[in-house]
């Protein structure tokens, strides 16, 4: 479940990388320990059990996952603000406190950057961010292999 949920952040973060030594044991272990809970109250709230995450990411199916428990986690980290809109520059600090490469940075503010076109799509539930939180998710999911190498084992 943590490599779907560190997928999700940063994946729904953002987060983003080329090389497997991008990011830290050290710095996945705080992603992991900052992200969990919030995870967890979020699953609680939506009704997403860990074991709806593990077949979402075993059958590679974000679509499985109840697109609200996505947008309660980004809109509790601020990634989807008040209005239900992706903030991109949240996002941008969010990696940023995790990825010390310059280079990488550049290519994950460039990611961020690219799905803010979101904002741009209609959705029905408004600030709610349910839907919102589905088209950021599939954006992020374009940039799949970038950003599960920062994760790889």
């Amino acid at each position: 479940m943590a490599k779907l949920q560190c997928f999700v952040f940063l994946g729904v973060l953002a987060v983003f990388s080329v090389a497997s030594a991008a990011i830290s044991e050290e710095d996945k272990n705080a992603i992991k320990a900052e992200m969990l809970p919030v995870l967890a109250e979020c699953g609680k709230e939506h009704g997403v059990t860990e074991k709806d995450v593990k077949e979402a990411k075993e059958s590679n199916n974000v679509d499985a996952i109840n697109p609200c428990f996505i947008a309660c986690f980004m809109k509790k980290r601020k990634i989807i603000d008040d209005e239900g809109k992706y903030a991109p520059e949240v996002a941008k600090s969010e990696h940023a406190k995790y990825i010390h490469d310059a280079e990488l940075v550049a290519k994950l503010d460039e990611i961020s950057d690219n799905c803010a076109s979101v904002n741009d799509q209609a959705v029905s539930d408004g600030a709610k961010g349910c839907e919102r939180a589905k088209l950021l998710t599939a954006c992020l999911t374009e940039h799949k292999d970038i950003l599960t190498e920062i994760f790889k084992d």
